[in-house]
């Protein structure tokens, strides 16, 4: 040992001894008084007697206390903080505060019998009750983990402060939570035997009346937190106090669910935030039981709004919004996040009428979701979606029925945060059909620059239809003259297809997919299609099938003159002047296999013109006029320019001599064809138009000798059978169609 010289060495050292020492002995006295301390009243009785107490009197701070005594049963009334507790026999807490004394909440509360607390504070304790915990009065928890789920009695009041996690099967069973500001109630159990009747929720779960609350977070810690109010006639609600409720963790997610079953109802007045993987569900059972159960439809109502931060757009790892079974959603705040999934199943409904903004949604493959109200913005919605009658909506910036044929999909498909080895194997992709029957979708008028697309575009995609009757308008114009467009892109559908109502498009509209009008059936264009300086058509390379009535009021022409590809067939009536001047633009009368092979009869009302390198599409299938020929009615007048195509069909051949009327005009024809075509060229044919000047009519002059003639009806037949097999959209949207092959 090194010799001590100094007298500073000797005042060092001698500081260093007393401080161990000290240190030693507040070790030892915290030993001494973290000794056990024993109840000894077999009988039970009150905390605070001494006499009921191996030390000769109450526990001390920092006790560890123990009592073994089955029978007895502890009533407390006053305010003790303890190391631990472990009591083999029962507990009634009848006010006062019972509080752990280590860190971090680690303090341990084991009860073997029951805890019943009428009154009191239970704080910084790990609560684990053998039998039963039962919150009866008014009462308070902070920091408190409970490993046995509490159950919160009917009228009893139970304050939450700082974090309050629930433990087994907890039970809410007509009381009230009430989560104080900046605390929170954490429910993380993972409970696979789950069955309705072990998990009873219905009450309230609020924030203080003056001030805004604290949060509800339902996040499991090891596996699924399943969080269930039960049975017909019973209702959970969370309060409008709350700061929110979370479903579900950011890190580590497992399928964390919030669900009403069996007739419950779950009304939540706080905004909601649905992290990955979190679940919001209604069914007529619980989460484990089988799915048909025959109990009775539930009902969540979520009354603020709802955020969804999903982190795979997967079907498959369990939807966000699920229904089972008639039962139903119905989010009335605004829907906003990320990525989301709907599921719907066996009748279940989803409805949403706060509107929806930045949300790329997949709603699965089953009817059931339904927009009923509020603004759709900057949305992207895939699956089947319906706009009821009396729905009144409205849509700003881009949304997106459908995947977009340009780049939206690959964006979301392709981005790494999701799948980074197969970008695309996380999306179960279904076909979107939008249902609009009877409701309204408004747009927000477009800026004045044409590059800017912050205004209203409400767009059918890729694999998308729109369906239905009712209006697509244009809402407040803000000042601006430009309306919002309405939009169908290539391998998109709008189907006006409901027999005695209409479809109504009152805003632009730009077509470059397919329109169709079913038979009966009615689409209103009712305003200017052309955004002034932006080249906006009313055709882009799109085709109408219109076997109803087309009303064109926005003014008295509807053009095909702006792409290379415009197509109008099918044995309705258009109800204006047709002007068709586009490059390749066709008119085919009657129901189409593909381009140029069409029979029946087209009524334009008005005046038809043709020019430029138009085409007029006639098939000859037989002799009966407009049935197995086209046949174009013109009420008005027809001048005539572009090209005849004529085309034989189903294996007929006629003879020399047949005459065909394929147009008749009211008012006259002018003009002529400058070309005609045919698919077989061993056919020629003259064009008479007539001695009154008001029917096109086709003579066959040659025909093929009758040697060649067998071999030639059946390669047409085979032909056109060959041809028929063909998807319509190979037709229409040439570049979808090879990429879809090269998929």
């Amino acid at each position: 040992m090194p010799q001590i010289k100094h007298a500073a060495q000797r005042r060092h050292y001698g500081k260093v001894a007393l401080a161990a020492a000290a240190a030693w002995f507040a070790a030892e006295t915290a030993r001494v008084q973290a000794a056990p301390v024993q109840w000894i009243n077999p009988s039970g009785g009150d905390w605070s007697v001494g006499g009921n107490w191996s030390t000769g009197n109450p526990p001390n701070t920092g006790d560890d206390v123990t009592n073994t005594y089955s029978a007895a049963t502890i009533t407390f009334d006053t305010t003790a903080a303890v190391d631990g507790f472990l009591n083999s026999g029962s507990f009634t807490m009848n006010g006062g505060m019972l509080s752990g004394t280590q860190a971090n909440s680690e303090s341990e509360f084991v009860e073997d019998s029951s805890l019943t607390v009428n009154a009191g504070t239970l704080a910084s304790l790990r609560i684990n009750s053998g039998t039963s915990t039962i919150f009866a009065g008014t009462a308070a928890l902070s920091n408190v983990d409970f490993s046995g789920g509490p159950t919160f009695a009917s009228d009893s009041l139970t304050t939450i402060f700082g974090a309050v996690t629930l433990g087994v099967r907890p039970t809410l069973t007509g009381g009230t939570l009430q989560v104080a500001a900046g605390a929170e109630l954490i429910y993380s159990y993972q409970d696979q035997t789950f069955t309705p009747s072990q998990s009873l929720w219905y009450g309230s779960i609020n924030g203080p009346s003056n001030s805004t609350g604290g949060a509800v977070l339902i996040e499991g810690l090891a596996g699924n937190a399943v969080f269930d109010a039960d049975g017909v006639g019973q209702t959970l609600t969370f309060g409008s106090s709350l700061s929110s409720l979370q479903v579900g963790r950011s890190s580590s997610p497992s399928n964390d669910i919030l669900e009403a079953t069996n007739g419950a109802t779950i009304n939540v007045n706080t905004p909601v935030i649905i992290q990955p993987s979190g679940i919001i569900r209604a069914s007529t059972t619980g989460y484990a039981s089988p799915k048909n159960f025959t109990g009775a439809p539930a009902t969540v109502n979520i009354n603020s709004s709802l955020t969804i931060n999903d982190s795979a757009n997967d079907l498959d790892n369990g939807s966000n919004l699920t229904t089972f079974n008639g039962s139903t959603i119905n989010v009335t705040g605004l829907f906003t996040g990320t990525l989301a999934t709907i599921s719907t199943n066996n009748g279940g409904t989803v409805n949403v009428s706060g509107g929806m903004t930045g949300v790329f949604l997949n709603q699965g493959s089953n009817a059931g979701f339904n927009i009923t109200g509020g603004t759709l913005s900057d949305a992207d919605i895939l699956g089947p979606v319906t706009i009821p009658a009396g729905a009144d909506c409205t849509f700003s910036n881009l949304v997106m029925f459908g995947a977009d044929s340009d780049d939206s999909f690959q964006r979301f498909a392709m981005d790494p945060a999701i799948d980074q080895e197969a970008p695309q194997a996380e999306y179960n992709y279904n076909p979107t059909l939008v249902t609009l029957a009877g409701g309204t979708l408004a747009g927000s008028y477009l800026p004045a620059s044409p590059s800017d697309e912050s205004g209203g575009i409400l767009a059918v995609g890729t694999y998308a239809t729109f369906q239905g009757y009712g209006t697509i308008a244009a809402g407040a114009s803000n000042g601006s003259t430009l309306a919002p467009i309405f939009l169908i892109q290539p391998g998109g559908i709008l189907d006006a297809n409901v027999p005695g109502q209409a479809l109504n498009i009152n805003t632009q509209f730009v077509n470059e997919g397919t329109v169709e009008i079913s038979p009966g059936a009615t689409l209103n264009l009712n305003i200017a299609n052309n955004r002034p300086g932006a080249g906006l058509p009313l055709f882009g390379a799109g085709s109408i099938q219109c076997d109803g009535a087309l009303n064109y009021t926005a003014s008295p022409t509807l053009l095909m003159a702006s792409y290379d590809f415009e197509w109008i067939y099918g044995n309705g009536v258009i109800n204006s002047n047709l002007s068709n001047g586009a490059a390749q633009g066709r008119v085919s009368p009657g129901e189409v296999a593909f381009p140029g092979y069409a029979v029946g009869h087209l009524t334009i009302t008005g005046n038809y013109t043709q020019s430029g390198s138009a085409i007029f599409d006639v098939s000859l299938g037989g002799y009966s006029t407009g049935v197995n020929t086209g046949l174009l009615t013109v009420n008005g007048s027809i001048s005539l320019g572009g090209t005849l195509d004529v085309n034989l069909i189903n294996g007929f051949v006629p003879n020399i001599g047949d005459q065909f009327t394929v147009m008749t005009a009211g008012l006259g024809v002018t003009g002529a064809f400058t070309d005609l075509t045919s698919n077989n060229g061993l056919f020629t044919y003259t064009v008479d138009y007539g001695t009154n000047d008001n029917i096109v009519e086709l003579t066959v002059t040659s025909v093929p000798e009758p040697a060649i003639l067998g071999t030639l009806a059946i390669n047409s037949l085979l032909l056109t059978r060959r041809r028929r097999r063909s998807d319509l959209i190979d037709y229409l949207v040439p570049a979808f169609a090879t990429s879809t092959a090269n998929a």
